[in-house]
């Protein structure tokens, strides 16, 4: 791999990331908006090896329990959400099921549907199906301006 299809995979990687942590930011500010706590898996610091053989620290995404981004708890109930886009789906249901955490109704994934008609699908657990499919907008931002 040459040096510009290096660049071009770090680039798309960074983007990435990027466009997953917003999305966390967006399911955080809709759970806080029906009265939620929230918590969002913080990073984690893991020591690499560089060339020269020195190992230095790393700031690495982590998931809660090794599977979720968020945990909202509010007076009535905890849940777990993971966030995703709408074609990793598969992928996230597939990793939530086979680390067998004991997910329920109220545990769920959000996947990211782009374009248009912008919005989080919800699909509940335990099995992740579309059958029970909701539907959750973003929240608006308020903005000062009168």
């Amino acid at each position: 791999m040459d040096n510009e299809a290096k660049a071009q995979a770090k680039k798309a990687r960074l983007n990435a990331a990027a466009k997953g942590r917003r999305l966390v930011q967006l399911a955080k500010a809709f759970l806080e908006a029906r009265g939620c706590v929230v918590e969002v898996a913080a990073n984690q610091i893991r020591w690499w090896k560089n060339p020269q053989g020195r190992m230095i620290p790393r700031s690495v995404h982590h998931d809660l329990f090794g599977v979720w981004d968020l945990l909202a708890v509010s007076q009535a109930e905890r849940a777990f959400y993971q966030v995703t886009t709408l074609s990793e789906v598969s992928h996230r249901r597939e990793k939530i099921l086979a680390s067998g955490f004991p997910a329920d109704p109220r545990d769920a994934i959000l996947a990211w549907v782009g374009g248009r008609g912008r919005h989080f699908r919800v699909l509940r657990g335990p099995d992740f199906t579309t059958a029970s499919a909701e539907r959750w907008e973003p929240v608006k931002e308020a903005t000062d301006a009168p």
